[in-house]
């Protein structure tokens, strides 16, 4: 398990973040928080059982046009569980609730979400769409 004071640093992650937003945003900040919560710390325990070499974490958050777009590249073990279409957890005890927020609140916004994988990266979108009156 990684340790939850310093997780990137205390485990050696090498842990980059990019982001390029506005000030304000038109959407709620526990919806962030909730977001930013999901998908770090889904990307911080898969990475730790990552083979060495892949114990990356990739934050990037930006602003095109009317739309925030999150995405999250992590490395994991490669191995995956899916059921209906869906990732599932890979934690003990755990049912993917934290993937089924992500996509609720990103469709709450009337943006969407898709995780995809490939070797042994897990990938993260997210996107938001903002009212018409917003301007960047």
């Amino acid at each position: 398990m990684y340790n939850s004071y310093y997780p990137a640093e205390e485990n050696q992650i090498d842990f980059t973040v990019r982001i390029q937003i506005p000030k304000e945003l038109p959407i709620q900040d526990s919806d962030i928080s909730v977001l930013l919560g999901n998908l770090l710390e889904n990307a911080i325990t898969a990475v730790t059982s990552a083979p060495d070499g892949q114990q990356i974490i990739r934050l990037n958050m930006i602003v095109s046009r009317k739309t925030l777009i999150i995405t999250v590249d992590n490395g994991f073990d490669g191995i995956v569980s899916y059921k209906n279409g869906e990732y599932l957890s890979t934690k003990p005890k755990y049912n993917g609730l934290g993937l089924k927020s992500i996509t609720s609140i990103a469709e709450k916004y009337g943006g969407g979400v898709e995780f995809t994988h490939e070797d042994m990266v897990f990938h993260s979108s997210v996107m938001l769409e903002f009212c018409n009156s917003f301007e960047p």
